[in-house]
């Protein structure tokens, strides 16, 4: 996999945190959607 415009990744592939401190401020919306199955006395 090419990592070149991923600036979160170092040159294994690795994450690492990046500075964001001079970036401005963007709003943003995360949605987030989950089912669970499980049995009804384990919720009880």
């Amino acid at each position: 996999m090419n990592h070149a415009g991923f600036t979160h990744l170092d040159e294994s592939g690795a994450a690492h945190m990046v500075d964001v401190g001079d970036k401005d401020a963007t709003r943003r919306r995360a949605v987030a959607r989950s089912v669970v199955a499980m049995e009804a006395t384990t919720a009880a």
